[in-house]
């Protein structure tokens, strides 16, 4: 797992599935101002960040930007994160999207695989944004909570009732996740008292892409407080025609 060591003020936004370039402006705009407003000490942009469409095994619309067009994009963004929270850790987590470029170069330029400029965080330029970088389908240990994309577990992650639930039975311990565009809560106690919570995120992307027009996504994100003791608070948003709930 990635250790985020966390301390009592630390005010962590969890921001998943933006999939630039196909991100929604008016929610992600809502979600960086409430992240700037309780005075965010952590960005984890949490999967899913950018889209790699022209890179994906499914079949393309060739009338969609191309790889070559995302990429400055996705260099805006974070820019303007680190311009928005200068003194912010911004830590990039891998998702099933983010993986597309690895993935490419495996199945279509093996020779170049190990090469640190085919890298994603060489090509997002990582470094000039200060940016951590966590692959490798790690788990994110934040205290008492477990963060995760949501494509970490073979095969995924069911949703009977809700994804959160859906992570419960997966997990079997307090972890939040993002993938599949859905805020939902899930929590139980055990026969020894201790409650075990989970949460899923909404997106941050546009909500009806040709490839599922209907569905049941919804625009989110979360913050997290955490305490002295490795507890936390999480905060799990909706944003519904730009206004947070």
């Amino acid at each position: 797992p990635f250790n985020l060591e966390p301390d009592s003020k630390d005010r962590i936004a969890l921001l998943s599935d933006i999939h630039v370039p196909f991100h929604n402006m008016v929610a992600l705009k809502a979600a960086i101002a409430e992240s700037k407003r309780i005075g965010s000490t952590v960005i984890l942009l949490n999967g899913d960040t950018m889209d790699c469409h022209e890179l994906s095994k499914y079949e393309k619309d060739p009338r969609e930007r191309c790889f070559r067009d995302e990429v400055p994009l996705v260099r805006q963004l974070l820019a303007y994160l680190r311009q928005e929270f200068p003194k912010a850790r911004i830590i990039w987590k891998d998702g099933n999207h983010d993986e597309r470029l690895y993935l490419y170069l495996r199945r279509h330029s093996p020779a170049v695989l190990g090469i640190d400029d085919f890298v994603c965080s060489s090509v997002l330029h990582f470094s000039d944004y200060g940016v951590e970088y966590v692959t490798d389908k790690r788990p994110i240990v934040c205290g008492k909570l477990n963060i995760l994309h949501g494509h970490e577990y073979p095969g995924g992650i069911t949703a009977p009732v809700n994804p959160a639930r859906g992570l419960f039975l997966r997990a079997k311990a307090c972890a939040i996740q993002g993938h599949q565009h859905q805020t939902s809560e899930h929590s139980e106690p055990t026969l020894e008292g201790k409650n075990i919570a989970c949460w899923s995120t909404g997106c941050l992307s546009e909500l009806h892409p040709a490839y599922m027009p209907l569905n049941r996504w919804n625009h989110g994100f979360a913050t997290i407080q955490m305490a002295r003791d490795g507890n936390f608070k999480v905060s799990n948003h909706k944003i519904i025609n730009g206004e947070i709930y």
